[in-house]
Order: C-alpha cells, then structure tokens, then sequence
C-alpha cells in the first residue's frame, strides 16, 4: 500500500515537473527589426573610407549619403551583392575622413 502511494506521487511530482519546463507558445512574442540589424555598414576588403577635401564639404555631404543609402536599403528591392556593395558604402561613408592637400 505504502508502495502504491509512493509510486502514485512520484509519478505525479514527474509529470507536473516535466509539464512546467515547456515552453509557452501564447502569447506569441512580437518581432521587432531593429535598424542596427537591417541597415548594418560592412566593412570592405580594401577598408578604405570616403575621402574628402575639406571638413564642411565632409560635414554637408556625409549625412545626405548615409541617409540616401540606408533608404536604399530598406527599400528591399536589392539583391545579395547590391545590399552588400551598399553597406560598404555605408561603412565608408560613416568612416569619412578629410585628407589635406
């Protein structure tokens, strides 16, 4: 008897344990996009950056380019080497520097 009992509450005490390490599936969790992960800059082979003569043309230009760029990007109509060819540029762009002459 004592036997049955514990046997009937062991196997109780498993299932109840083995039921709460499932996971949940409701409510589904949201996916969330964020732009660090869609619009991410590359850094290309040669690691070169934009180059420009002049901070204020750096300053007036740079953030155009970036802005134009990651709009491209996000438009999604870009194959695998046009996305990566533009987050290259987008590294490039984002590493500017100005080069005195």
């Amino acid at each position: 008897m004592k036997r049955s009992l514990l046997l009937t509450a062991f196997t109780l005490f498993i299932s109840l344990f083995s039921f709460s390490q499932e996971k949940s599936v409701y409510p589904p969790k949201p996916v969330v996009k964020s732009e660090s992960t869609v619009v991410g800059s590359l850094k290309p082979a040669d690691a070169a950056p934009a180059t420009f003569g002049s901070k204020e043309e750096l300053e007036k230009t740079v953030p155009m380019k970036i802005a134009k760029i990651k709009e491209t990007i996000n438009s999604g109509k870009l194959d695998d080497v046009q996305l990566q060819r533009y987050r290259e540029e987008l590294w490039r762009f984002e590493n500017a520097v100005v080069i005195k002459k």
